[in-house]
């Protein structure tokens, strides 16, 4: 019957996918599937807008266009059995088509940088559940995320740097992690403004025009309320965008906006629950991934949908988390 179950809900989310790559996007959100276009264009007019882009346009110009939906349709399908591959319960098969929804809408359906993003990541996702030693682990992945970079967005180094040092503050002992914060806390005052404004002044400088204008996507994008040009700025700013991208209903209150707050909380639940692991363990591997990409989401996302889209790109871990602990739960008669 699991198998049965797993089937079905493969089915269902399969389908949902393909059916978003072939309408496009644009059925479901007007705003989404610009990247993909404007990487198409960039192929056909030769536009020149930074190494990532041009990186995609080098991709897509040399990938026939006759099989541009075919090459997305694979690469989102590796995705989503990704995710689903160790769910064996009736509750985590459903919370993870819920979960899946959302990349399937914003994130695999078109060829854009978050696509190729799936081949870096289920490499990473076999590391974890690999039996190698862990340091060995936490080298091969940052090695992974450091090529992403190099090639594509150059924010993954900051990714990379967190997930080490989350490694280091668990597996260390209480003396090391303290010494580790006040260390921390010294380097933060010593850094220099241009730095904080450089990390996030990205922000300002996308939505200066979106903010109370009415257009499409720009509903919930926001200004930093503070120039970030000082720690205590940056820090004010950061919890700040923390709180309007996470809970955004209570900004905006619509049932899209409800939809968005339930969808990253339902993430840091089971975050938590795997970096509260005991020891260093898959779950924690996978737990820490998806909060360093959160927390260097929070320096510049622009608005709830672009948050989204990049937070459900790290689906195929939490559901290392989500499918562990109901593994749990069966081995040792929980239900």
């Amino acid at each position: 019957m699991i198998i049965k179950y797993r089937t079905i809900y493969l089915t269902l989310i399969l389908s949902f996918f393909i059916g978003v790559c072939i309408l496009g996007e644009f059925v479901f959100s007007s705003t989404m599937g610009k990247d993909a276009l404007l990487i198409a264009n960039m192929e056909v007019e030769d536009i020149q807008l930074g190494s990532s882009y041009g990186m995609m346009a080098w991709l897509y110009q040399m990938i026939p266009s006759s099989l541009i939906l075919v090459v997305t349709i694979f690469i989102g399908s590796m995705f989503i059995l990704n995710v689903f591959k160790d769910a064996n319960k009736n509750y985590n098969l459903l919370l993870l088509l819920f979960l899946c929804s959302v990349p399937c809408v914003l994130t695999i359906s078109s060829f854009q940088k978050d696509l190729i993003l799936v081949l870096f990541i289920i490499p990473v996702t076999m590391l974890i559940l690999s039996n190698i030693n862990n340091f060995a682990k936490l080298i091969l992945i940052s090695a992974i995320y450091i090529s992403y970079a190099v090639v594509f967005r150059s924010y993954y180094y900051l990714i990379t740097i967190l997930f080490v040092g989350i490694y280091f503050f668990k597996v260390s002992n209480g003396h090391i992690r303290l010494s580790i914060i006040l260390a921390s806390i010294c380097v933060f005052l010593l850094i220099p403004n241009t730095v904080y404004y450089s990390l996030q002044s990205s922000r300002d400088l996308v939505n200066l025009h979106r903010v109370g204008v009415n257009g499409e996507g720009y509903r919930t994008a926001f200004l930093n309320p503070l120039s970030p040009d000082s720690f205590f700025n940056f820090l004010y700013n950061y919890v700040y965008a923390i709180l309007r991208l996470n809970f955004g209903f209570f900004f905006n209150s619509s049932i899209k906006d409800l939809v968005f707050m339930i969808y990253p909380l339902i993430y840091y639940y089971y975050v938590f629950k795997g970096l509260i692991s005991q020891q260093v363990d898959k779950n924690f591997f996978a737990a820490s991934l998806v909060l360093s990409h959160a927390l260097v989401y929070f320096l510049f996302e622009p608005d709830t949908g672009s948050y989204a889209r990049h937070l459900s790109s790290t689906l195929p871990y939490l559901a290392i988390v989500i499918a562990s602990g109901f593994n749990m739960q069966k081995k040792y008669n929980f239900d």
